[in-house]
């Protein structure tokens, strides 16, 4: 098993995502792999300044968002086939419309606590492993998209959580167990939405060190 990991300039638009499906292509000729992705190159900012907008009862707020839905729109558009594209639109519009209800509530509250920041900006990192994953099933990949926070243990301390590995490593060896034999093939790649330790509690991502067995494949970047 390898893990690659890929930050936000390789996953910031449609053309580097085809290379990022390049390099796990033929990452996966060798072994298996979890893949795990961060937001798309400057999303986590937009989401952020959203936030802070909502909190000082900025309705401009409602333009970042919309800024940050459409470009997730855009990208998806040019790298799904239209018999997947209808669906992840439609996922991407609920989760869309969930992130207008949140920050509807702090613009009406004129308060952000950091747990409620953490919960905006883990959005960035939702959305795009949902296209990613999907846009390797485009392209004929069998994969597993996987929800970190349904992974991911941390502590309390929003806004800056420390990942608990232990714990962590062994949700994630359930899951991946779980979701294997619910397959009727087994699944080369594990996507795996990655979520910033420093911003969302609950969710973290978990480095190649905590999965024993798994190296980190030097083809990272794209």
């Amino acid at each position: 098993m390898q893990v690659l990991k890929f930050g936000g300039t390789s996953v910031a638009n449609a053309s580097n995502i085809l290379k990022v499906i390049d390099i796990v292509r033929c990452a996966i000729v060798k072994d298996q792999a979890i893949v795990v992705v961060s937001a798309m190159g400057g999303a986590t900012d937009m989401l952020i300044e959203a936030g802070k907008l909502a909190a000082s009862h900025n309705p401009g707020y409602k333009q970042k968002l919309e800024d940050f839905g459409m470009r997730h729109q855009e990208v998806a558009r040019e790298l799904l086939s239209a018999d997947r594209l209808t669906r992840v639109l439609c996922i991407l519009d609920d989760r869309c419309h969930e992130l207008d209800r949140i920050s509807e509530a702090v613009f009406s509250l004129r308060e952000l606590s950091p747990r409620t920041q953490d919960r905006i900006v883990s959005h960035g990192e939702l959305l795009s492993s949902m296209i990613i994953a999907a846009a390797f099933e485009s392209r004929l990949i069998d994969n597993i998209w996987l929800d970190a926070r349904e992974i991911i243990r941390t502590d309390s301390g929003y806004g800056a959580a420390a990942p608990n590995p232990e714990i962590t490593s062994e949700l994630l060896r359930d899951c991946l167990k779980k979701k294997t034999r619910a397959t009727i093939h087994h699944a080369r790649i594990h996507c795996l939405k990655q979520q910033r330790c420093d911003n969302n509690p609950g969710t973290g991502w978990l480095g190649p060190h905590s999965f024993p067995g798994c190296r980190r494949n030097g083809c990272h970047s794209a």
